[in-house]
């Protein structure tokens, strides 16, 4: 993939088997270049920078993440939550999917009559997914 910088004077050649590096000397290109990476992360587009591949413009909306604080990666953000719980349902087998309803089911039976017994008219939604589990039992990352 190649990276298209207006106010570069050379095109950068990124390689998807390994790590590349970029050195700015220009502390002002520098700042521009950084401020363009983040204005592709939040808004999806920066007017200076095109990513391509074999002439054809590459979207990179949603694919590119800058990092500055390198201790911070905010795992606790909702999409890499979101990313983690979806990894997770794809990985639980037909097995642990049927143990874990069966003991949300016994949770939500528990949860029912404690319910009955409070003055209000209250109801639990008594539709299970992996999904709902997952969130439920609040999976994240750890940061360690």
């Amino acid at each position: 993939m190649n990276v298209k910088v207006e106010y570069f004077d050379n095109i950068i050649n990124l390689k998807l088997d390994g790590v590349n590096v970029v050195e700015i000397e220009n502390k002002k290109y520098f700042y521009r270049f950084v401020n363009d990476l983040f204005s592709i992360c939040n808004d999806g587009f920066a007017d200076d920078i095109t990513f391509f591949e074999e002439e054809l413009e590459k979207n990179m909306n949603g694919k590119l993440k800058v990092f500055v604080d390198f201790f911070d990666f905010q795992f606790d953000s909702k999409k890499y939550i979101n990313d983690v719980s979806k990894y997770v349902n794809e990985n639980i087998d037909d097995e642990d999917k049927n143990d874990l309803f069966n003991l949300y089911n016994r949770i939500i039976k528990v949860y029912k009559k404690l319910l009955n017994s409070v003055d209000l008219p209250l109801s639990v939604e008594s539709e299970v997914s992996v999904d709902t589990i997952t969130k439920f039992v609040k999976v994240n990352i750890n940061s360690k």
